[in-house]
């Protein structure tokens, strides 16, 4: 006679037997013991998902790339996963002007000036962003011909410093300022001034 039996394999991984005995109506068992032996192998593993390299990102932005003359934009960039950053204008060296990787400046240029954004990736590649800001001319605008400061650089406590300008245009003020501090409203079109900072520290000179 032939007989069959459906089995199911276990589901932990290893190697199983099984027997059977035949027996008659009585229960006495007859003929000889039939076996099986299987093995379960182990499940593969699991294949893990690839990293993913995370993607570079760069935007390079002006509030507006015509003005007019003596008018001021603002750039702004930001720059996702990458290795290095640095803004600068035409006739600048890249090398001194880095940045962090989101950023804004406000610019006020006098004639027409191209802005690059330098990015260096991961892989060390480099990408280069640029834009222009057009500057049209006003007839007569206020223009600060020369500013200057001697000595320039560091002075000694209690040394005193000449400021030398000239300007032309239309203009109805000239104020001249120390760290914001007053030091002249209503200096003329062309002129000195002699300083002597108290203190230490850093002095800033702004005319306007």
């Amino acid at each position: 006679y032939d007989f069959n039996a459906n089995l199911v394999a276990p589901t932990a991984p290893g190697a199983y037997q099984g027997f059977w005995q035949m027996r008659n109506g009585q229960g006495r068992a007859f003929g000889e013991t039939v076996w099986v032996g299987i093995r379960v192998p182990a499940s593969a593993p699991a294949t893990p998902a690839p990293t993913q390299t995370p993607v570079a990102g760069i935007t390079f932005t002006s509030t507006s790339t015509s003005i007019q003359q003596g008018q001021c934009v603002t750039i702004s960039w930001n720059a996702v996963n990458v290795r290095e950053v640095y803004f600068y204008q035409q006739g600048q060296n890249w090398q001194n002007n880095g940045v962090a990787g989101q950023g804004s400046r406000q610019e006020c240029p006098q004639q027409t000036t191209t802005y690059y954004l330098r990015v260096v990736m991961q892989d060390n590649s480099v990408q280069t962003r640029e834009l222009t800001v057009n500057v049209t001319p006003v007839s007569n605008a206020p223009q600060i011909n020369s500013f200057t400061i001697n000595p320039q650089g560091q002075i000694q406590a209690g040394q005193c410093v000449t400021l030398q300008w000239n300007v032309g245009g239309s203009i109805s003020d000239i104020f001249l300022s120390r760290n914001n501090q007053p030091l002249w409203d209503g200096a003329p079109y062309q002129g000195n001034y002699q300083d002597c900072p108290p203190g230490g520290g850093q002095m800033t000179y702004l005319l306007k």
